[in-house]
């Protein structure tokens, strides 16, 4: 759908049902039709990238969303992300970088205090030939709001400045470039891929003793902005996230849940294994997704004593994406949508894309006024009584309005399209609307038609 549509529909407003078509506009119509089974919304065209992305980070710099990716070449770039869109911004390569032995593991982001700057940090772990442990490496950029050009600016930090100039690559920094963060924190930024979080934010709140075998970590946090403190720009008071929520991946493929940080954590499998997480600012809401490319949405409870176990229930039928996943990063929500659940999400067939949440009652309330401005075509059962008989030569409606009531007899509930069709939804056959007669469908609205004409 055109990201005008995307706008329309997560309107705030539950007055506001979100598009108005024109006479002949009939494309948006099948967009929506297509996307009626399932909640989850493509909101622009997916972004290409020439290999395969493996790692993405999002937050607020500067009061603005922003989103950075990494590949398994080494380049490391900003998204641009304003409204719906998604486009490649500024990127530079990792200097160094060894693709056959390194890995990228996680880009962090960490706000300087009294700075309008964020450091973007951007950790590496490198396996040697023999049995040795990996060792880790740390590449280090500088991101700030460049206000009067409305755009972020990303910038590699290098031992010698003359090599940071646009266009030039990172140069790997020494680790004690993270000086103030405990050696614990380094070890867990190499050697578990943390979303939504940053050097701070892990040294604010250290994840449970029970994820300490993790293979994926994911936090959220009280704060969901990364501009420092006292900046005009700035929410809170400490410059810090403070993590007040965690979610990791056991080795045996468990997903344990701490949506609050109380009681104890939840565990339960998904439907199939996750390869990246991500929990949403709220606190509430746990997103999984999987290497063969389902996306999953889980709703967690609130423990009200140390004893108690949080609830955990899936909240729709696991989405299909594109392609199967590398990466997923849950974008930071508008003041006034805290609860919007905005993704992106890194596919193995080297596509960015976006995704977000819209829920099914808002695509109902825009379906059924387009079916009930269709349906007033032919307000009487009579009409639709004689279309259906099979000696008519009725052309009926028109082709178009053939084809939306047809997928919305297969899509809606009966008893949801008018009363009484309940009894009549599963006599059907191999005519649809839009061939000879579509004597079916034409049957059930006539007789649906005398019930509400009844009323």
């Amino acid at each position: 759908m055109q990201a005008l549509d995307a706008q329309a529909l997560d309107a705030n407003d539950p007055a506001h049902t979100g598009i108005t078509l024109a006479a002949d506009d009939w494309q948006r119509v099948e967009r929506l039709s297509r996307h009626l089974r399932q909640p989850w919304l493509r909101t622009t065209d997916t972004c290409e990238l020439e290999e395969m992305p493996v790692e993405l980070a999002a937050g607020r710099v500067g009061g603005q969303p922003v989103a950075l990716y990494a590949t398994a070449d080494g380049q490391v770039g900003l998204l641009d992300i304003r409204g719906d869109g998604l486009a490649r911004d500024e990127h530079f390569a990792l200097d160094g970088l060894q693709t056959d032995t390194d890995e990228i593991r996680n880009i962090l982001l960490s706000p300087r205090r009294y700075s309008t700057e964020v450091d973007v940090f951007v950790c590496v772990r490198r396996w040697a030939n023999d049995a040795k442990p990996p060792s880790p490496h740390l590449w280090r950029a500088s991101l700030w709001w460049d206000a009067p050009n409305h755009r972020h600016r990303l910038r590699p930090i290098a031992e010698h400045r003359e090599t940071s100039e646009r266009g030039q690559g990172w140069t790997e920094v020494p680790l004690p470039d993270l000086a103030g963060h405990s050696d614990d924190i380094l070890i867990r930024a190499f050697e578990i891929q943390v979303q939504n979080s940053g050097p701070d934010a892990l040294a604010d709140r250290a994840p449970p003793p029970e994820a300490a075998g993790a293979r994926l970590l994911a936090l959220c946090r009280t704060a969901s902005s990364l501009d420092p403190p006292h900046s005009p720009q700035s929410s809170d008071q400490t410059g810090s996230a403070r993590a007040t929520g965690w979610a990791w991946l056991e080795e045996d493929d468990r997903v344990c849940w701490w949506p609050a940080g109380r009681g104890k954590p939840s565990e339960f499998r998904s439907s199939a294994p996750p390869v990246a997480m991500a929990l949403a600012e709220t606190g509430s809401d746990l997103l999984l997704a999987s290497g063969n490319g389902l996306l999953l949405r889980y709703r967690g409870g609130v423990a009200t004593s140390a004893d108690e176990t949080p609830t955990v229930e899936p909240l729709s039928p696991p989405h299909q994406l594109d392609a199967g996943v590398s990466g997923l990063a849950l974008l930071p929500a508008p003041a006034d949508v805290p609860d919007r659940l905005d993704i992106l999400v890194a596919g193995r067939n080297r596509r960015l894309s976006r995704w977000r949440w819209l829920g099914t009652e808002r695509l109902e309330r825009v379906w059924d006024q387009i079916v009930s401005r269709c349906l007033a075509q032919w307000p009487q059962a009579e009409q639709w009584r004689a279309w259906a008989d099979p000696d008519s030569r009725l052309a009926g409606p028109e082709p178009e309005v053939r084809q939306l009531l047809w997928l919305h007899a297969t899509w809606r509930q009966p008893e949801r399209l008018l009363d009484g069709y309940c009894q009549l939804a599963h006599q059907r056959s191999r005519v649809r609307p839009g061939t000879l007669a579509g004597q079916e469908l034409a049957a059930l609205l006539a007789a649906a038609s005398e019930l509400r004409a009844a009323e």
